[in-house]
């Protein structure tokens, strides 16, 4: 928010909140190549990590756990497990599905950098 603007009472957003929130939803891409070489600095990744706990769930559960990967060895080795386990799902469809489903990009770890991190709390 702008220092010039003022904030909406609890519960409103102004008209630029709003539309940050739509350029969000609208610009969103999944990615899973093209990362920036760099590491995300740890302020900005613990910034993401608590919007991420935050994030609504039904009942407010939160069912999910996050893990940052840092040691290249342990990316490798989590795309090792993955490769194995997308060859096995693949085998349950057939034909024509299964080209699709071999086709789909469904891995993105090994390409991203390595992170510095100290421990972030949840």
């Amino acid at each position: 928010m702008e220092s010039s603007e003022v904030a909406s009472p609890i519960g409103r957003f102004s008209e630029s909140e709003r539309a940050a929130v739509y350029r969000a939803v609208f610009e969103r891409r999944d990615v899973r190549s093209g990362f920036l070489p760099d590491a995300i600095p740890d302020d900005v990744l613990e910034r993401l990590l608590q919007a991420a706990h935050h994030a609504p769930s039904v009942g407010f559960m939160q069912p999910w756990d996050f893990v940052c990967v840092s040691l290249s060895e342990t990316k490798r080795a989590v795309r090792e497990s993955f490769v194995r386990a997308n060859r096995d799902a693949a085998q349950v469809y057939e034909a024509e599905r299964a080209d699709l489903y071999r086709s789909l990009k469904l891995e993105g770890i090994v390409g991203g950098p390595a992170q510095s991190l100290r421990p972030l709390r949840p």
